[in-house]
């Protein structure tokens, strides 16, 4: 059972070189759970993160803008109502005092082009969701801080 996690979040901006640097990081130091946005894809398939040891968890679209990169030896579930094109969730189990407890993780990217402010409706149904089943959520995300809403004029 997991008393500690070793996670890592990153925007990788689709860059190959920031993928193989990634992945030579994750190995050499152990990473249990990587939270990515942006991944490296090519016709439509994410690359560059076929590690042996480790798990890629992204959603069904074709070119998910998040994903994970899930330690094999974790015991996870990819929680599939909360995955998307821009959200990838997974719920482990962590010791928590004398008994385990659930987290959820996520990564998220909120673009900048929505015509919503952020969080997104998929990220506000998520924490609901973790609200809702007193579940802890760890939530990495891009927010695009070019984004409209986070303008501040000078």
């Amino acid at each position: 059972m997991l008393t500690f996690l070793r996670l890592l979040h990153i925007n990788l901006h689709h860059c190959k070189a920031a993928t193989a640097a990634l992945q030579a990081f994750v190995v050499s130091k152990n990473i249990d759970i990587v939270l990515i946005q942006e991944p490296w894809i090519i016709e439509g398939k994410v690359c560059g993160l076929t590690i042996g040891g480790w798990t890629l968890v992204h959603g069904l679209d074709p070119n998910p803008r998040a994903c994970l990169l899930v330690k094999r030896n974790l015991s996870f579930l990819m929680v599939r109502d909360h995955c998307s094109r821009d959200l990838t969730t997974v719920k482990i189990q962590w010791m928590h005092n004398s008994g385990t407890r659930d987290l959820l993780l996520g990564s998220t990217y909120l673009p900048y082009d929505q015509k919503d402010p952020s969080p997104t409706l998929e990220v506000k149904t998520l924490m609901s969701y973790a609200e809702a089943h007193k579940l802890q959520l760890l939530l990495g995300c891009d927010a695009n801080a070019h984004c409209p809403q986070f303008y501040v004029p000078y």
